[in-house]
């Protein structure tokens, strides 16, 4: 078994996750027992198992991604081409693989949508979207599939900020702590070439597909940062950064909320409607919440990041929002 730290949590894993950490601290606030004991003394806290294909608990699902069964404490996800996953009570992952399927595809998987549930059910904020700390505010990147919330990420630790996660940003705490998450970016090659990096030297996440994952661990930061800025990306043909108040910004952030990508029947089996709104509410009251108009055009990103950056340090301590408590946050 592989043993890493994500998110503050000790994973023991039957499968290699490169795209975690070995050495991040732990104990950011999504433990369940609250004890803080030496870092060599604390126990595992997510396991995740791997058994035959043939003990499938039901047929391969059809088509991309379905949620077979959901609960409060359960639900199960499965991929026609990859497998079923089950993630447990916040501390368990099983995945029965189809025949062929690699490990490292597997792992794919599991640093995605079921580790963003799994985060869910330990009750974080998980929203989809990357994060960087700048000078020790977190920054939120959040938009559609496609938006550029990665290449912008990359652009913005290249200017000097840090790294702190990619694909899913997770939210623990009274101070709304960005939580360091898995220390891979997924990158398409054009971008990559307008970072400055090749993607000749990158492993492709997938075969059939040109997407790149980038090690980042020297780039990223260890420990947790309060979020502080969410920016909801969109096109615009010019660079826009817009203010939004409580209202706009929780209509902004509720379809970033990483379960709501799964629909209103998923959030209802897990009972998650309420915690859904309340999440929400507590980031709209406890961030600053902008809409980020950019150019598609690559060739814009150092300008988009030029602009982010001067928005973010201009934004004096005294015009901060007060970070919300997370009691309410995490009611179901």
């Amino acid at each position: 078994m592989h043993q890493y730290t994500v998110f503050g949590l000790a994973v023991e894993s039957a499968i290699e996750l490169p795209a975690a950490r070995l050495d991040a601290p732990r104990r950011h606030g999504l433990a369940h027992d609250s004890r803080r004991e030496p870092i060599e003394q604390e126990p595992i806290e997510v396991v995740i198992r791997v058994h035959s294909g043939a003990d499938a608990p039901l047929p391969a699902a059809a088509g991309a991604v379905r949620s077979i069964t959901a609960s409060p404490a359960e639900v199960m996800l499965a991929w026609d081409d990859v497998g079923h996953f089950v993630i447990r009570a916040g501390r368990e992952i099983e995945i029965w693989p189809r025949r062929g399927v690699t490990g490292r595809l597997l792992g794919l998987f599991v640093t995605g949508s079921a580790f963003a549930l799994l985060l869910c059910q330990r009750g974080a904020t998980v929203l989809h979207g990357s994060s960087v700390a700048l000078e020790g505010q977190g920054v939120g990147f959040l938009g559609d599939k496609g938006a550029g919330k990665s290449t912008l990420a990359m652009g913005m630790q290249q200017r000097g900020a840090r790294l702190v996660a990619d694909d899913l940003l997770a939210v623990a705490g009274p101070g709304l702590l960005a939580l360091p998450g898995f220390c891979q970016m997924k990158l398409w090659p054009d971008a990559l070439h307008q970072l400055g990096l090749s993607p000749a030297a990158l492993k492709r996440l997938r075969p059939e597909v040109e997407k790149r994952g980038l090690p980042v661990a020297s780039q990223q930061t260890p420990r947790p940062v309060p979020l502080r800025h969410l920016f909801v990306m969109r096109h615009s043909a010019q660079i826009e950064i817009t203010p939004l108040n409580e209202k706009q910004a929780l209509l902004a952030l509720l379809p970033h909320w990483y379960p709501a990508r799964f629909g209103t029947d998923v959030l209802q089996q897990m009972q998650a409607q309420t915690r859904h709104f309340a999440q929400c509410v507590a980031l709209a009251r406890g961030t600053r919440v902008s809409l980020l108009g950019r150019p598609y055009a690559l060739a814009a990103l150092p300008r988009v990041a030029d602009a982010v950056w001067a928005y973010v340090q201009a934004a004096a301590p005294e015009q901060q929002p007060q970070p919300a408590g997370m009691g309410e946050a995490e009611s179901r």
